[in-house]
């Protein structure tokens, strides 16, 4: 009887399992950490972003209401003086530069300091044509020149929404000084314009 022949001896083999760097993964978690601050922070500051365009765009219809002013004073001096005359070169000027607010907020601070501007312009034609005896001649233009120019002038030229963006954009640049708005600036959240008021520039 022939002998059984001996089992062959089992090799097993062990498969080390590999597990993620500690430092490597401490990272990720890091990053991680700081991608969801930052979607977190801009998600926040884009809904504060969002109350400044719309006093912005508060007072941008005053400014608009100025222009209407200024193009129909505007039309009235033509029909007695001249376009090169210093005092309608510089309401159309002004005018110009008012326009420039319809197209959004990085485009206000040389609008605002126009819109300051506007008034004094505005009342310096008025006060001559208000003296042109051609003007006094015709009872239409005289009347837009004595009554309804002037006071389209005084209701255009009140600066309450001015003055209440600015507040409101100061209110917002302070905060974005904070963390959050670090973070949200990082992520593309820009600081508001702050229009200059008598002739001083704000940031």
């Amino acid at each position: 009887m022939s002998e059984q022949a001996a089992p062959a001896e089992q090799v097993t083999t062990t498969k080390e399992k590999k597990s993620l760097d500690p430092r490597i993964a401490f990272c990720l978690m890091i990053i991680m950490i700081c991608i969801a601050l930052c979607i977190g922070a801009r998600k926040a500051w884009i809904e504060k972003r969002i109350v400044v365009e719309t006093a912005y765009a508060e007072w941008q219809e005053n400014v608009e209401q100025r222009v209407e002013t200024g193009y129909n004073l505007l039309t009235v001096a033509g029909r007695y003086l001249s376009q090169d005359d210093p005092l309608v070169a510089a309401l159309k000027n002004d005018v110009a530069l008012m326009e420039t607010a319809t197209k959004g907020i990085a485009d206000g601070v040389e609008a605002a300091a126009a819109s300051q501007q506007f008034v004094k312009d505005a009342n310096a034609l008025l006060s001559a044509l208000s003296s042109n005896s051609a003007v006094m001649a015709d009872s239409r233009d005289n009347m837009y020149v004595s009554s309804m120019l002037p006071q389209a002038v005084e209701q255009s030229g009140r600066d309450a929404a001015q003055q209440a963006y600015n507040t409101t954009a100061e209110s917002f640049n302070k905060g974005m000084r904070s963390f959050s708005g670090f973070l949200a600036h990082l992520t593309g959240v820009e600081y508001a314009v702050e229009l200059p008021e008598n002739g001083a520039n704000n940031q």
